[in-house]
């Protein structure tokens, strides 16, 4: 029996990519459209649920919200599949959130997983993995652990992509201070987060520092 996968998408724009890519991967694609989503995911539960959206606004965050806790409790894998997201950095509770774009293997590699493993979660922007339960980044071929800080780091900048977070944020959601005159600390981390990421920590092509503001996480793919 062939798994069965839900794509909620929103209506007069399918997703045709994903459901191609799902069809080649020899899985069952049914599609609905984000009113029905809720109610569609409890009359038939799939295997994995897909939330495919261009855009995160105020009312998909709330019904994404729905989605992941109605999936947490059929326990079921749940994807945010997105372009662009809400101000406020992607949503916590997803099993995996995707931001596009992503090549196809990325993401049939990231439903993998997530079918194989109960209870994984994985961060996925541009050419970096982050997983949210080992603490591990992997970019390409090679994969890294990750120190607590290094982590919470790197995971409040990948929930916030292509956008400038300030020194003072990134101070508050991973040190837990607002003190700012002394951000050395900051520097150091991301340091170290480039030389396990970047292909060229000197040349950074993740995480780029804009001077005088603070730092932002750029979801590009590398050239090969």
């Amino acid at each position: 029996m062939s798994t069965h996968m839900l794509v909620m998408q929103e209506v007069g724009t399918p997703d045709q990519d994903l459901l191609q890519l799902l069809e080649a991967e020899g899985y069952q694609a049914d599609t609905t459209g984000l009113q029905e989503a809720l109610s569609r995911l409890c009359m038939r539960p799939p295997d994995l649920a897909i939330l495919s959206v261009r855009h995160l606004g105020r009312n998909t965050q709330s019904l994404c919200q729905k989605l992941c806790r109605q999936a947490r409790s059929l326990m079921l894998p749940f994807v945010l599949l997105i372009e662009s997201c809400y101000e406020r950095g992607l949503p916590r509770g997803c099993d995996a959130c995707l931001v596009r774009p992503l090549p196809s293997w990325q993401i049939a590699a990231v439903i993998k997983i997530l079918l194989q493993n109960n209870g994984v979660q994985i961060l996925a922007a541009g050419g970096v993995r982050l997983h949210l339960g080992t603490h591990r980044v992997y970019r390409c071929d090679s994969s890294h652990h990750l120190s607590p800080r290094e982590f919470r780091l790197l995971e409040t900048l990948m929930r916030h992509p292509a956008r400038v977070l300030t020194r003072r944020f990134l101070m508050r959601e991973v040190w837990d201070t607002d003190f700012v005159q002394d951000t050395r600390t900051l520097d150091v981390h991301i340091h170290w987060l480039r030389r396990k990421m970047e292909p060229n920590p000197s040349g950074p092509l993740y995480l780029r520092t804009v001077r005088g503001v603070g730092y932002d996480f750029v979801p590009v793919w590398p050239e090969l």
